[in-house]
């Protein structure tokens, strides 16, 4: 009998975890979602903070009472392994940072990845009337881990979007 060296499967790519969190929330499996992240992980719409699971469990069950069906359709995704934060600020090209850093250590790289999808659905509003078809919305989420597990997901839509999200969560906690 020969000597195999077996070899182990690589971790998911961060893609992948952001792509199995899309899954989890389309089928309103918050466990999943939160067996995916870290236990300090920041939920980010259009730069508000969401912190902790109770928080995120009482967002995520207000938005799937206020869209029962709503999906979010992948158009794109990419991963890029870059620095945490960036290596210089202001206008301009960077100059030389190693020499102007100070003795500060830069942040490690992190694994991110970089999903556009579609979000779409019916509303559900008061009094339990549907309105089929009634709302759709493109989304740009960078997902950054630490760990394989998901610590932060930053996700960007239209200035009229966060709005339009609370009342669908509102008219979903009211029907």
């Amino acid at each position: 009998m020969s000597t195999q060296t077996l070899a182990t499967a690589a971790p998911p790519t961060a893609c992948e975890i952001a792509l199995a969190f899309i899954e989890a929330m389309d089928t309103h499996d918050f466990d999943a979602m939160s067996a995916l992240c870290t236990e300090d992980h920041a939920f980010v719409i259009n730069g508000k903070v969401f912190n902790g699971d109770d928080v995120l469990r009482t967002l995520w069950t207000g938005w799937w009472q206020a869209v029962p069906d709503g999906t979010a359709s992948v158009v794109d995704a990419l991963a890029a392994n870059e620095p945490a934060t960036p290596k210089h600020s202001g206008n301009g090209p960077s100059r030389n940072t190693r020499a102007r850093s100070n003795g500060r250590k830069r942040a490690a790289p992190a694994e991110r990845a970089v999903v556009h999808f579609e979000a779409s659905g019916t509303h559900l509003v008061r009094g339990g009337k549907r309105i089929d078809g009634a709302w759709s919305f493109p989304v740009a989420v960078i997902c950054t881990l630490r760990d394989g597990r998901i610590a932060e997901w930053r996700e960007f839509c239209g200035p009229d979007t966060m709005d339009q999200m609370e009342a669908l969560v509102r008219a979903g906690a009211t029907a």
